[in-house]
């Protein structure tokens, strides 16, 4: 038997004060995680996420809020910076 390789993953994580960009953030695909009150995207950053990302930044880089990227390889979440 052929051991079985683990599949990479990405999830990009949004918290901080979401509320006022969940419209957008509902249309990019991202889903509401009540338990951890956290927005996420399961996938890879795509371009209409580094659109928005950006004209997120260049608006206002304080309203308290971060993205966050992840590649998880089995049970292991990295962050990619």
């Amino acid at each position: 038997m052929e051991p079985k390789t683990e599949e990479t993953r990405f999830v990009i994580v949004a918290v901080g004060k979401t509320f006022p960009i969940k419209d957008e953030l509902k249309y990019l695909g991202f889903q509401w995680n009540k338990v951890n009150k956290v927005w996420y995207h399961l996938g890879g950053l795509q371009p209409e996420h580094y659109e928005f990302l950006t004209e997120l930044k260049d608006l206002n880089p304080h309203l308290g809020i971060s993205f966050r990227h992840f590649e998880i390889i089995g049970n292991n979440w990295n962050e990619i910076h």
